[in-house]
């Protein structure tokens, strides 16, 4: 995996997405090259444990704390799908967490690359 991150948000945020801005996110970590991570925090009650990864699905897995609490979780992140047979892929992007989004046209190399 070239680049992952696990945030650990507020629930508010909406499963399969990255945190809003306005989603508290509590702690965030970059996944070694190994795939392994560590995450700790304080904070108890309605959590999400967001998983992101270049050129792979991302994850949202509830995560309800009643007390602190030593949790090991083992995840397996699927490649990222694109519909190559579309004639136009557009990309969403976002600098400031998902309060505003841009739409971008990616366009087909020769070498099959976008």
């Amino acid at each position: 995996m070239p680049l992952a991150h696990v945030h650990l948000t507020g629930a508010s945020s909406v499963p399969g997405s990255l945190p809003r801005l306005h989603d508290p996110v509590f702690k965030t970590e970059e996944v070694g090259v190994n795939g392994t991570f560590k995450i700790s925090t304080r904070e108890i009650g309605s959590l999400v444990l967001q998983c992101t990864g270049v050129g792979h699905e991302d994850v949202s897995i509830p995560l309800p704390l009643e007390h602190p609490t030593d949790v090991e979780i083992g995840i397996r992140l699927a490649r990222a799908f694109v519909d190559t047979a579309r004639s136009e892929i557009e990309i969403l992007t976002s600098v400031d967490k998902g309060a505003t989004t841009q739409r971008a046209s990616l366009a087909k190399q020769a070498d099959g690359n976008f």
